[in-house]
């Protein structure tokens, strides 16, 4: 299956104006994704599949991974506590849009799949 990942609406755009683009889109922009619905694509928002997750285990894995990469930066890079405390402020935004992406589309990895992306204005098979 040919499976198009679309991050905004120009991206949609270029996608519908592609003949046979691909058989099914994830949408990680609201506006892609009601174009997308609007011309009868088979779409799925990548909210739907992250909604079914347990916040409670998401939230666990945030701050545990960003406690270890914090304690291990401030042991590399000799940080003192306002920096440390700072990077994982930082760790813990970044995470949580890692973790969201990554749980979002994991259903997704086959490899039976193929992966396209908008690269430009033109659609471009990425490598599995």
């Amino acid at each position: 299956m040919r499976i198009a990942f679309i991050n905004s609406l120009s991206e949609a755009k270029a996608a519908l104006e592609a003949p046979n683009c691909a058989e099914g889109f994830v949408c990680f922009c609201p506006a892609a994704l009601y174009e997308l619905n609007k011309a009868g694509l088979n779409c799925i928002s990548n909210a739907d599949t992250y909604k079914s997750l347990s916040h409670a285990k998401n939230a666990y894995l945030t701050s545990r991974d960003a406690d270890l990469i914090s304690d291990l930066a401030q042991q590399e890079y000799h940080l003192n506590d306002g920096e440390t405390f700072g990077l994982k402020a930082y760790v813990i935004n970044f995470l949580s849009v890692i973790y969201y992406n990554y749980f979002s589309i994991r259903q997704f990895i086959s490899p039976a799949n193929t992966y396209i992306i908008i690269k430009g204005n033109a659609p471009y098979q990425a490598n599995n």
